[in-house]
């Protein structure tokens, strides 16, 4: 592997990282391949099926027992593929309302139904393993939970498999005798 930038040699290594680039900052994603270069000190992030991989985010969003917050309203959306003002018609908001939803400096939350109803516009566009009516019937819990995706295959760390993920690290199923 050679740099795109000088050309130089490239080195590969696995981490951990934040996932900052969709505006989330719950979400990191583990074992994922840098390529680093001596020379320039350019950084390469390799993201292999980022499609596949934006599914799982949109899943476990939809999922977690919290009202959503801008960024992850904004992510939903255009993960849907719709504009803010496709997104209120389909809500049966003024597209004022929806534009509020996803500010970052003065949070307008969505009421429930809303939330509702845009969770169900995701879980509808791609099949869900959970029915996220019945996961919304739990209490809220005051934020969001970190949502953590390991590479390659991108499945969701700290889940379970209920949830299309795997259980915690250090959580193992022990046969009982």
């Amino acid at each position: 592997m050679i740099c795109t930038h000088c050309g130089g040699p490239l080195t590969s290594t696995r981490v951990s990282r934040p996932y900052a680039e969709v505006g989330l900052s719950n979400v990191t994603l583990m074992n994922v391949e840098v390529r680093l270069c001596r020379h320039c000190r350019g950084r390469e992030v390799v993201l292999p099926c980022v499609e596949q991989l934006h599914d799982r985010i949109a899943h476990a969003i939809v999922l977690q027992p919290v009202a959503l917050t801008p960024a992850a309203i904004r992510f939903l959306r255009t993960w849907l593929g719709l504009s803010c003002q496709d997104l209120a018609a389909l809500i049966g908001v003024s597209r004022e309302t929806a534009f509020r939803w996803e500010r970052q400096d003065k949070w307008y939350p969505m009421r429930c139904s809303a939330d509702r109803l845009l969770r169900m516009l995701v879980a509808s566009r791609k099949a869900v393993t959970v029915d996220p009516v019945d996961f919304l019937r739990v209490p809220p819990e005051s934020e969001a939970r970190p949502i953590a995706l390991c590479a390659p295959t991108w499945e969701l760390v700290g889940y379970g498999p209920a949830l299309g993920g795997a259980a915690p690290a250090g959580r193992k199923n022990r046969a009982r005798t």
